[in-house]
């Protein structure tokens, strides 16, 4: 580490993730390494895989490990893309549809994560010289979903490691398909777990007997200047014309369920505008068929500019079924457009409060009531007008958070 000015330390941060691709976790990465890049500290990226969908600072390095070595990646001519549903390719469409059947589902995960397994100790030796030359103070891992052995790259090659939860630990380590061969204890001792969320922290704490680790809550920075001047753009909705929802087309998205609760409302003048892609577009499209609202439902694909849609909104609308800290909420709200949410592990109910919290939904095992609560906020947010309190926003800004970022 080197001393700044003010007699604050420079630290060397390197951020480990799978990919960066247009999610709301890659936007938070790259969010938290921009924030410390700008006060001053030295940011790198690792990836598991060549993949990248945002414009990469210059003076923030991005690296993928391979197994011929760490490869140095140029991604700053990279422009955003605004990508369409038909970014999916036929082969990616016949391997999601193939990830739907269960038993498949389960052996190919562990296929894919036994195959990892195998080029651990290359990869492991790559990484070892790689750190030997670029003298990292802090590793924060964001993949608690898949191959957690990578942590291992870290462990006594580093003075701090960090394992970001950016998602429901419960959902993720019991609920779904995870593949690991060691009991969690191994992989998290000795790393310092940081929730996006409260809620996230205390779920973590369900498994403190296994993994004996430290817990603290980040939240994820928001740069809210910037989304205030892209949520002007123009689009080709009138204002309070439509219902939006802004997520990946996929399963625990559950965007099913927005468009069987907007079916269900009285005002069939409205649209339900839907910003994102994913494997589940194509049933999403015959639900839509299904429910004869396919000239009030409208399929815009992914964009690097959700805000434009966010700020011209009736509302906001998000029914998944796991989130960590869900940023669309956030964003929505810096919009000025109020939220509809399901409370669903983690993060809602920590976003939604004060006035906002009567746009809460409760979690539930049935989809019917979920669908008809969620049909019963949006008639409410068509006849009664929602105050937004701004001030809720302060712990989500740039300047706070990387503050606390900057203490670990």
């Amino acid at each position: 580490m080197q001393k700044q000015r003010g007699f604050k330390m420079k630290k060397t941060y390197l951020f480990h993730t799978h990919i960066l691709d247009l999610t709301g976790g890659s936007k938070s990465i790259l969010n938290i390494a921009k924030g410390l890049n700008d006060q001053g500290h030295n940011v790198n990226i690792i990836l598991e895989k060549e993949i990248v969908r945002y414009k990469i600072p210059d003076n923030i390095n991005l690296y993928v490990i391979t197994l011929k070595g760490i490869k140095k990646l140029k991604y700053n001519n990279f422009e955003d893309q605004n990508l369409s549903n038909t970014f999916l390719s036929k082969k990616q469409q016949f391997k999601n549809k193939v990830l739907n059947i269960n038993l498949i589902r389960f052996l190919l995960i562990w296929l894919r994560y036994l195959f990892n397994l195998v080029q651990f100790p290359v990869k492991n030796y790559h990484m070892k010289i790689f750190l030997q030359n670029k003298n990292i103070d802090r590793v924060i891992s964001s993949n608690m979903y898949s191959y957690l052995e990578h942590i291992f790259y870290y462990k006594n090659r580093v003075e701090k490691v960090f394992m970001s939860l950016r998602n429901s630990p419960v959902n993720v380590y019991q609920n779904r398909i995870t593949a690991y061969i060691l009991p969690l204890k191994y992989y998290y001792k000795n790393v310092t777990c940081i929730g996006v969320s409260e809620e996230t922290t205390d779920e973590m704490k369900h498994f403190i007997d296994q993994i004996n680790t430290k817990l603290v809550t980040i939240y994820n920075p928001f740069d809210i200047d910037a989304i205030i001047r892209k949520s002007k753009e123009k689009i080709d909705f009138e204002k309070d014309s439509f219902f939006v929802s802004v997520g990946g087309l996929n399963q625990r998205k559950r965007i099913d369920l927005t468009i069987r609760a907007y079916s269900q409302i009285k005002n069939k003048s409205i649209k339900l505008l839907l910003v994102g892609q994913g494997d589940k577009e194509k049933d999403l499209k015959l639900l839509v068929r299904q429910l004869n609202i396919s000239e009030r439902v409208v399929f815009i694909g992914s964009t690097d500019n959700p805000y434009k849609y966010m700020s011209k909104a009736k509302a906001l609308v998000m029914t998944s079924e796991s989130e960590g800290l869900p940023r669309v909420l956030i964003e929505s709200l810096i919009c000025e457009t109020p939220t509809i949410s399901v409370d669903c592990p983690t993060g809602p109910k920590e976003i939604l409060i004060d006035e906002l919290e009567e746009l809460l939904v409760p979690i539930s095992n049935s989809d019917e009531t979920i669908v008809e609560k969620v049909r019963e906020k949006m008639e409410l947010i068509l006849e009664k007008n929602i105050e937004i309190n701004k001030g809720n926003l302060e712990r989500f800004t740039y300047k706070n958070v990387i503050k606390k970022w900057e203490l670990i």
